[in-house]
């Protein structure tokens, strides 16, 4: 693990850039997310003031976690690669058939 560090400020960093570019970085590049500012937040910072058109911009409300079960999954190295390998078979229905055909009389299917 590495020490800790405190960091420079962004006018320090980055002295050549306008007080507005450093102050978007300082909203946007916070580590917590707590105190990070959220993306409807930074479009309207006055460094993207003549790129933010609020009735253009797309919004949609927060993703489902359950879009995001396959990433708590404990899967092993066997499992990964049989994934895999199904994935490349959907574009190959006829292949994708034979083989699971094959491991099922086989007995080797992985729950996937």
């Amino acid at each position: 693990s590495l020490p800790y560090s405190a960091g420079k400020p962004f006018e320090e960093v980055f002295s050549d850039a306008s007080p507005s570019a450093n102050d978007f970085l300082n909203q946007t590049l916070q580590f917590d997310p707590d105190k990070r500012c959220t993306v409807a937040q930074a479009l309207q910072r006055p460094y993207l003031a003549q790129l933010f058109c609020p009735e253009d911009e797309p919004v949609r409300s927060p993703l489902d976690t359950s879009d995001f079960e396959f990433e708590r999954r404990k899967i092993n190295v066997k499992a990964l690669r049989e994934e895999l390998f199904l994935e490349v078979l959907h574009y190959y229905p006829e292949k994708r058939e034979v083989y699971l055909q094959e491991q099922a009389r086989m007995e080797q299917q992985y729950s996937i």
